[in-house]
């Protein structure tokens, strides 16, 4: 990803949030975590309808746009806290993380509960 369209996802990131504080809602997440430091093939047994990579990308607790809510949390554990934005023009669910764990804070964008983009502020 070159400079100018890691600018561009930061400059709608924060426009988003920006403008969907009015109409959004902070919320706490609800998952679960099942997966933790299992093998690829432990979590292919857990969620057979996921495809190898997926369950390999988790078990490298690597986050990929495409991926489902249920496979970020397992791949990374639960966000520090998520925020749904209401507004037609800013549509989505923000989640965070950005505490001991997660030194450099990351924003990911999840629209129809799969990941569209993220963005890091490290």
């Amino acid at each position: 990803m070159n400079s100018s369209s890691t600018i561009f996802i930061a400059l709608i990131i924060g426009i988003g949030i920006f403008l969907g504080f009015a109409a959004g809602t902070l919320t706490t997440p609800d998952f679960e975590v099942a997966t933790a430091d299992l093998s690829a093939s432990e979590i292919r047994e857990l969620h057979p309808e996921w495809s190898l990579e997926d369950c390999e990308l988790v078990a490298d607790q690597v986050v990929i746009p495409g991926m489902t809510e249920e496979m970020v949390v397992c791949s990374w554990g639960l966000p520090t806290r998520t925020w749904k934005a209401d507004k037609s023009d800013n549509h989505g669910t923000f989640w965070f993380y950005g505490d001991s764990r997660y030194p450099d804070p990351v924003t990911l964008l999840f629209r129809g509960g799969t990941l569209i983009q993220y963005h890091s502020r490290g």
